[in-house]
């Protein structure tokens, strides 16, 4: 199973001598762990405007893009599940 994220060790100079500091660094399945978040809270976003929208062709363009949206997460979904079967 993959790790969404590892750890690098890096050396780096300083005034009093040389300090090991680490720095975190995405892999695939991290990167697309972090879009599935971002389309989940547009959803989310996209639902809540639903329940404040006045005119019809608004409310139209606004359950298109949640469709969207959703087809996307759902992408996203399919995508994490096959990366961590690598």
């Amino acid at each position: 199973m993959l790790s969404p994220n590892f750890e690098v060790g890096v050396l780096l100079p300083t005034n009093s001598g040389i300090k090991e500091e680490y720095i975190m660094n995405k892999n695939a399945r991290g990167y697309v762990q972090d879009s599935y978040h971002s389309l989940h809270e547009a959803k989310q976003s996209l639902e809540n405007a639903l329940q404040t929208v006045e005119k019809t062709d608004n409310r139209e363009r606004i359950e298109q893009s949640l469709q969207a949206v959703e087809h996307a997460l759902q992408k996203c979904d399919h995508t994490v599940h096959i990366l961590e079967q690598e």
